[in-house]
């Protein structure tokens, strides 16, 4: 492994080596001049676009000096990590698609309720999955028709599902007391109508995924034909549906987070790759 020192040296020396027709917005462009603000807007677009090209320039001039891979072997790499993604798409989409269609969670969707927890929660994760899908489509595309538009499309679209997922983060931990109080309203809201059959079906697929049983627990165990069907020393364990959603929300919380990051990391290592792939292809063709 190279010291600190090196790399950076390495750094500055592969700078000075760049072509300076690159880099013409490093020499003073971003000075605004005048009182027009549509030619304010409009040099501000060029600066944007101009140091957009010099910064894919130079990711492209490093990549291809700290991983000298050939096109054929970020290919097959990029096709593992496209693999994965497609896989985890597949995966999200059939959950949601599972409780959105199941006989047991679609009645959730006939009732008359005014908390959208659950329904917002299913459609995000119907589009998060076919989204995921249609993104590894797109990199597999580009990946074996070496094409750089593909890729680049495909390096945008992973960024903003990134950002999207760090942005869904953070509200999900600023916000987890409130999400936890709309998912206990909402099954109270529920057991309320347990007359209905919807309700009724909602309440059982609720209770047997969360195990737990009614308001008190174990006190309705062996009276409420919703409940998951416990022997008698094993209803006396039973927690309530309020203190169970507060459970699984506090103690499976770092396998959720686990989840994320893996995701995550499957994301930044497909954006890594397909920037690598894509000036591999570039340097090829300009070789050529």
């Amino acid at each position: 492994m190279p010291s600190a020192r090196g790399f950076i040296q390495k750094l500055i020396y592969t700078h000075s080596k760049l072509p300076q027709t690159q880099a013409p917005i490093l020499r003073g462009t971003w000075r605004l001049t005048g009182r027009d603000d549509n030619k304010i807007k409009l040099n501000i677009i060029q600066n944007l676009i101009a140091l957009f090209q010099v910064s894919t320039q130079r990711c492209c001039y490093f990549s291809s000096l700290y991983f000298p891979l050939p096109v054929s072997a970020v290919t097959y790499w990029i096709g593992f990590i496209l693999f994965c993604k497609r896989l985890a798409g597949t995966a999200v989409l059939a959950i949601g698609l599972w409780l959105r269609f199941d006989s047991q969670t679609k009645s959730i969707f006939e009732l008359e309720s005014n908390n959208t927890t659950f329904y917002t929660g299913v459609y995000i994760l119907i589009g998060a999955g076919a989204l995921m899908m249609l993104v590894g489509f797109l990199g597999c595309c580009g990946a074996l028709q070496e094409s750089q538009c593909m890729l680049g499309l495909f390096f945008l679209f992973l960024f903003v599902i990134f950002a999207l997922e760090i942005a869904a983060a953070i509200w999900g931990f600023a916000n987890k007391e409130k999400v936890i109080e709309e998912l206990k309203d909402f099954y109270k809201e529920t057991y309320e109508k347990r007359s209905q059959a919807p309700a009724r079906e909602t309440l059982k697929a609720f209770q047997l995924a969360v195990n737990c049983c009614g308001l008190t627990g174990f006190l309705e165990q062996q009276f409420m034909d919703t409940c998951p069907k416990k022997a008698l020393l094993e209803s006396l364990t039973v927690m309530s549906c309020p203190a169970a959603i507060d459970d699984v929300f506090n103690s499976k919380l770092n396998v959720i987070g686990a989840v994320g990051l893996g995701i995550a990391v499957i994301m930044i290592f497909g954006m890594i790759f397909s920037m690598v792939l894509c000036c591999a292809i570039r340097k090829n063709r300009e070789m050529v």
